[in-house]
């Protein structure tokens, strides 16, 4: 996994002997022994590596209909299916990557990289209790994940019971125990201490997770997909923040959280026209080379030291 998507606790997704990165999305893919041998499982392994190769060289494409070819050769690995959806997500196509991870579960229930990916491909608004299903499925499989507990805790504050708050807190609690630098699970426990009625205490928690992303490299060169991912967590972070502070009384605090929401969020809509810009047919040159310069810059394009 990137480091700016990482969810708590960013470890390996897989716990097998040999793991290759699969495309440009954010799961690692295993392309050696797992589970019950299929049909013709060594030809599929080969079209699973060299669907990887295609991958991270943009053929995205091709890729994917190397992956078919896999899926062909062994209908019941779990792996190429899961390439797929992890490849399609990363092309924006959720709804056809969810379908594989369904898939892929149908073949491998207990499958924590497929679990996982199945988390992220469920919005908790849309079905929270579905969240909520597949997130206890994976701390069944794998109790110390943080990554389950963070889910756990936001499809629980995502049903809106506040009989449950309590438990969201007690879930998100225990994501952060097991990852102390997400400041993903640290936005979203300060969330739920917020809607517990505890301002004060939801203000620390944000301000942690602001300190640790202001600590993140995102001066320099960084690729625009990390920093728009940063933006977005920086923009969510000094949201919520704001929040807290205006039901806090500290007014001063609430100003300044809003306008670093504010800025954070004109960064990113700028940043997003750019790229639109950038990948536009004719190619728009001067969009590609502020292009060039926010990925040589990152945040110094809009804030120079």
């Amino acid at each position: 996994m990137r480091w700016w998507r990482s969810r708590p606790g960013d470890e390996p997704v897989w716990g097998v002997r040999i793991v290759v990165a699969i495309g440009v999305g954010t799961l690692t893919l295993a392309v050696a022994s797992c589970g019950a041998r299929g049909p013709d499982r060594d030809a599929a392994r080969r079209h699973v590596e060299a669907a990887r190769q295609l991958a991270q060289a943009g053929e995205i494409a091709a890729a994917l209909a190397r992956l078919d070819r896999a899926r062909a050769a062994d209908p019941k690995w779990f792996v190429p299916r899961l390439a797929r959806a992890d490849l399609l997500n990363t092309a924006g196509n959720v709804r056809a990557a969810r379908e594989e991870a369904l898939a892929a579960s149908r073949l491998a229930p207990r499958e924590r990289a497929v679990l996982l990916l199945l988390l992220e491909l469920t919005p908790e608004y849309e079905s929270p209790a579905e969240t909520e299903r597949i997130a206890r499925r994976l701390l069944e499989v794998d109790p110390e994940s943080a990554q389950g507990y963070y889910y756990l805790g936001r499809a629980i504050l995502a049903q809106g019971d506040a009989r449950r708050y309590p438990e969201a807190v007690t879930a998100l609690r225990e994501s952060v125990a097991r990852a102390p630098n997400s400041a993903l699970a640290l936005v979203e426990l300060g969330r739920a201490q917020r809607l517990l009625g505890d301002p004060a205490g939801a203000i620390r928690t944000i301000e942690g997770a602001i300190a640790i992303l202001d600590r993140a490299p995102v001066r320099g060169a960084i690729d625009d997909a990390m920093l728009e991912e940063w933006l977005a967590q920086r923009r969510a972070a000094a949201f919520w923040l704001a929040q807290a502070a205006h039901e806090a009384g500290d007014r001063s605090l609430a100003a300044r959280a809003t306008a670093d929401a504010e800025r954070f969020a004109r960064y990113a809509a700028e940043l997003r026209a750019i790229t639109n810009r950038a990948a536009s047919l004719p190619p728009d040159l001067a969009a590609r080379e502020q292009l060039r310069s926010v990925e040589r810059r990152g945040l110094g394009y809009w804030e120079p030291r």
